[in-house]
């Protein structure tokens, strides 16, 4: 015969289950698991889309890109020869050139060089070589070749560093000059382009 009191099997909410607010928390954390999967099961699906259109990407665009390399190859050394009579590597969107320093052949005066007329064939010169290139940058261009961006924050993943400015006063890993231009077909770098970039100064 069990006391008048009774015992603690007779409580409200004990027994096996626990009671209304133990099988809310089963319930949570249940649907916590089933939410984590679900992420889990969704991340991994936009990888694995990311990945199918990235080889999709590179099946389109390989074949194209191998008929492209000679072409490139061929206009890019053609591209440099002009810079250099053109005095100098505009970097994309500057219509200022980057003086290249064209080895002290440029004239001295304007009197030393001028022709009938007074007009200087050597500036005629750069200046046939500076619209020539344009017409090839152009024709790249229109096949989806791009020159990098050689403005801002040097980039080792589509430029490479030939040398160090230490005297421009401009942020420290900036690019100051370009010495080659670089070209890329979307991801493709088919060269990189070679710049000179900006260090700390010397201590003195």
């Amino acid at each position: 015969m069990s006391a008048p009191g009774g015992t603690a099997d007779d409580a409200p909410g004990a027994g096996a289950g626990g009671g209304p607010e133990a099988e809310g928390t089963r319930c949570e954390g249940a649907l916590a698991e089933r939410i984590d999967a679900l992420a889990a099961l969704f991340e991994r699906r936009i990888l694995d889309d990311r990945d199918k259109r990235r080889l999709l990407d590179e099946a389109r665009d390989g074949p194209y890109r191998q008929y492209l390399h000679p072409m490139v190859h061929r206009l890019a050394l053609l591209v440099d020869r002009l810079d250099r009579e053109a005095g100098g590597v505009a970097a994309p969107g500057d219509p200022e050139a980057v003086d290249q320093g064209r080895g002290g052949a440029g004239p001295s005066t304007a009197g030393e060089t001028a022709g009938a007329g007074g007009i200087d064939p050597s500036e005629e010169v750069a200046d046939l070589a500076r619209s020539v290139r344009d017409e090839l940058l152009d024709a790249l261009a229109a096949h989806g070749v791009r020159e990098i961006r050689t403005t801002g924050p040097f980039d080792p993943a589509r430029q490479e560093a030939v040398s160090v400015d230490r005297d421009s006063g401009a942020d420290p890993g900036t690019v100051t000059a370009v010495v080659r231009r670089g070209f890329a077909h979307g991801d493709w770098v088919f060269r990189p382009a070679r710049v000179t970039v900006a260090a700390p100064a010397r201590r003195r």
